[in-house]
């Protein structure tokens, strides 16, 4: 409650003013506005002498109840009752204000009383008079009381407090950095320690003869940050009573003086053990087989990346069991699983010499083996067998097992991870290819290329004479208006054998056979014949997309090439959308910027694909006269998780639109990204969310 001062004028200062129409409710408005929080009692008198409203003063220091309509004359003695109602009635008659003492009744004591009348108006008429009563001895009395509201609100507060931090498990915390002592420690902090509150607050304890051993190097290096006024929080291990640690998060924040020193640090606890626990099962699933419990190969790779950083020599086995489909097949996958997990113990013993033993996928494990020469690679591999080669009893089946183990070593056959282990698979699978339990070295000059690399390699001259490749169209699709602006060509063969590969099958083989020229045309030729009958059909047709690869783009004659084939066809050169990539740009700048003015005063497009998955770089767009900016998808994929594809994206966007160049995003396949692009202004799009590469009919009836 607000209790203004009184003012010791001569008659009551403030007088309203006669404002006409008022009504009973807009006096009390009135004088609820002047009196509520007045230090006197005040009351609002009617013209016949009872009270209308009492301020809260009058409701302290009177006892006056609000649903009580009694005259004002009830608070001053009989003898004075005369006096004080002729003093009213003066004032709603000559409508001035009227002052006086008198004896009233006050807390239950008889005390002398200045009563001050002032007139209240309806309008022009007098309606009654606002009474103001002041008791000097009062404001003692007043004082009093708003004093032990406030203890006891004070004491609330405290108590409150005290619950609170009582009641949460987090330990708050307070350090006096001149007295060095603890200044508050809550309940928390027993809790989370093990020790009694006043070991710290006596100092008897300090913080740092909890923190676990291993762990105060980095501890300390935190706290150094303290002293430049940086607030810090970080995670380390403390020792518990029973010497057992348990895991906190430390939150401390500090306070300077006037000159930069530190003066004091608060800062809160928390117990994060169980987190810690649950986070470390969740990282162990994550990297640990489930039946063997052995790592899985995210965790090799790893450990052959620390090794590489070392430059010890070591070797890698790639372990195959050999016939295992055939245990699977015929004893089932739960005593197929069980000799998985007899494997994985029996090479314990390797991981007991300090090997890295891992589970890579279904029969194939891998051992990192720390070696001096090639040579102890053999004996290790000779050891390995050895280990397998005693029968497994699983229930009442006796199992012989023989395996396949392919060597790479560093850093005779690779100096990263990805080299050793493809090369160490490698040798595995010309191991089993020559019958199974062997050893098998890499070598570089005897590595022979897989059973489907021969075949594909062998295939793709049969494929073009036998017309094997087919063609299937993705529409681009206008972000905003979702109307198909283009589509791409993408090759597929269909192979007789093999069933449809995608391009990424066969594509790099033809670029070193050679064969990427003839299938550069076939793809170019076949686009456009296409057109030509959707155009005959009366189809309403968009313009077609054909990559051209940089072998084939910088051959003499593409330019007429294409322009031999749109004439025949009578192709408007507009249909026609070529797209390069980076690479193409290697060869000779020179060279493929003069074919790509060539081919615009063709009419002809140019677009630039896969734009930063290569040798990116802003010159391209800047001096070549690109149409279109293909983002690659490998961007698009991770606009939602990765902040700095999100920003390349949209700078991308903006620089396009700035240089008048259209954007197509690729790999669009979520409404997130999508709305994404939307939002960045993005032209076009192509991908999953509208369609994937449609075979012939299905894209004539999408068009």
């Amino acid at each position: 409650m607000k209790i203004r001062k009184r003012k010791s004028s001569g008659l009551f200062s403030i007088v309203p003013s006669k404002n006409h129409g008022n009504t009973q409710q807009e006096n009390i408005d009135s004088f609820k506005a002047i009196y509520n929080d007045y230090s006197d009692a005040a009351f609002l008198i009617e013209k016949e002498g009872k009270i209308i409203y009492g301020n809260e003063a009058s409701q302290i220091l009177f006892g006056y109840m609000e649903d009580r309509k009694e005259p004002f004359t009830n608070y001053f003695i009989h003898s004075d009752r005369d006096s004080i109602k002729m003093c009213f009635q003066r004032t709603i008659m000559e409508g001035k204000a009227q002052r006086g003492s008198f004896f009233g009744i006050q807390a239950g004591q008889i005390a002398d009383i200045q009563a001050t009348f002032t007139p209240a108006f309806n309008g022009s008429n007098i309606s009654g008079a606002y009474l103001t009563l002041h008791v000097p001895e009062q404001q003692t009395a007043l004082l009093e009381f708003h004093n032990d509201e406030l203890q006891r609100e004070l004491s609330e507060l405290k108590e409150r407090k005290k619950k609170i931090l009582e009641s949460i498990d987090a330990g708050i915390w307070a350090f006096d950095i001149g007295a060095q002592r603890f200044t508050v420690c809550s309940e928390g902090i027993r809790k989370i320690t093990g020790r009694e509150n006043a070991d710290f607050l006596t100092g008897k304890v300090t913080w740092k003869d909890l923190v676990f051993k291993q762990d105060l190097e980095k501890y300390e290096l935190s706290q150094s940050l303290l002293s430049e006024g940086k607030q810090i929080r970080h995670e380390y291990r403390i020792t518990l009573p029973d010497g057992s640690l348990k895991w906190v998060s430390d939150q401390t924040i500090p306070t300077l003086d006037e000159h930069q020193n530190l003066i004091r640090l608060n800062g809160i606890i928390t117990d994060i053990n169980d987190h810690k626990i649950l986070l470390h099962k969740v990282q162990h699933i994550s990297y640990h087989d489930s039946l063997t419990n052995l790592p899985l190969r995210r965790l090799a790779e790893k450990e052959i990346q620390r090794l590489l950083l070392k430059s010890e020599k070591f070797a890698i086995f790639y372990i195959g069991i050999d016939r295992f489909k055939y245990i699977n097949d015929i004893l089932g996958h739960t005593l197929a699983d069980e000799v998985l997990i007899q494997v994985a113990i029996r090479f314990r013993y390797f991981q007991e010499k300090g090997c890295f033993v891992s589970r890579i996928a279904g029969d194939e494990f891998m051992i990192i083996y720390p070696i001096h020469s090639k040579d102890g690679s053999l004996q290790g591999a000779e050891e390995i067998l050895s280990k397998l080669s005693k029968p497994f009893r699983i229930d009442s089946y006796e199992i012989p097992l023989q395996a396949s183990i392919g060597i790479s070593t560093f850093p005779e056959d690779g100096d990263t991870h990805i080299d050793l282990i493809k090369n160490a698979h490698a040798a595995l699978h010309r191991g089993k290819e020559a019958g199974g339990r062997s050893i098998q070295v890499y070598t570089k000059n005897n590595d022979q290329k897989t059973k489907r690399v021969f075949e594909i390699e062998s295939g793709l001259q049969k494929a073009l004479n036998k017309e094997e490749f087919i063609l299937h169209y993705q529409p681009k699709m206008d972000i905003q208006s979702g109307r198909m602006i283009g589509a791409e060509a993408l090759i597929r063969w269909q192979h007789p054998e093999l069933g449809l590969l995608p391009p990424g099958e066969f594509i790099s083989i033809a670029e070193k056979t050679g064969l990427i020229l003839d299938i550069g045309d076939w793809v170019l030729k076949q686009a456009c014949v296409q057109l030509k009958l959707w155009m005959n059909e009366g189809l309403p047709v968009v313009p077609i997309s054909i990559n051209i690869s940089p072998q084939r783009f910088l051959k003499y004659d593409l330019v007429n090439y294409i322009t031999r084939t749109l004439e025949i066809l009578q192709i408007p050169p507009a249909l026609l959308e070529l797209e390069i990539t980076e690479t193409h740009f290697l060869y000779n700048e020179e060279r493929v910027n003069s074919i790509i003015q060539e081919l615009r005063k063709l009419g002809i497009r140019i677009a630039l694909d896969d734009f930063g998955t290569g040798f990116s770089s802003l010159t391209h767009i800047k001096d070549f006269q690109i149409d279109t900016l293909k983002i690659d998808r490998s961007f698009i994929k991770e606009i939602e998780t990765n902040k700095n594809h999100a920003i390349l994206v949209e700078s991308l966007i903006f620089l396009s639109e700035r240089l008048g160049i259209d954007v197509i995003a690729e790999g669009v396949e979520t409404q997130n990204q999508l709305e994404f692009l939307k939002r960045t202004q993005c032209q076009y799009v192509q991908g999953f969310i509208f369609s994937k590469p449609l075979p012939v009919e299905d894209f004539v009836r999408y068009l």
